[in-house]
């Protein structure tokens, strides 16, 4: 390839260190909002993409069984540390946008996420990399 790439989505915290390097340029990011950690970057909807909004995110889960109040307990202390100016600062200098949720407001946002990307999971990765498709794929099991 040339050292070249002639587009690629990833996660900025991924990326950004070869962006700050002058390894690579960000033509757009992919969320739906300008990212704090490159405010002069356009979104691709700005560019004309209506509705574009695709973004890497991370979640802390639990095994199913996992008590209430542990879940609860740990939903707080992890919401408490993502609160902490320093850590805020330094996730979001990395190019991480932080979101703490409630247990339910996380529920509910996995399960959006699953049901946004369901077609694409089922429809074109299944059924086009020859893993003897995915039958009874179901992103709640």
């Amino acid at each position: 390839m040339d050292g070249r790439v002639d587009f690629y989505f990833a996660p900025l915290p991924l990326v950004l260190p070869q962006v700050r390097e002058g390894k690579l340029k960000i033509l757009a990011v992919s969320m739906s909002q300008r990212s704090l950690a490159l405010p002069t970057a356009p979104t691709m909807v700005e560019g004309g993409y209506k509705d574009f909004n695709l973004s890497a995110w991370v979640a802390v889960l639990a095994p199913r069984d996992t008590p209430d109040d542990i879940v609860a307990r740990l939903n707080t202390a992890i919401n408490q540390a993502l609160a902490e100016p320093d850590l805020r600062e330094r996730l979001t200098a990395d190019g991480a946008e932080i979101a703490p949720m409630s247990v339910a407001q996380t529920g509910a946002f996995i399960r959006a996420e699953s049901d946004r990307y369901q077609s694409v999971i089922t429809e074109d990765f299944c059924s086009h990399f020859g893993y003897g498709g995915c039958a009874g794929f179901s992103a709640y099991e």
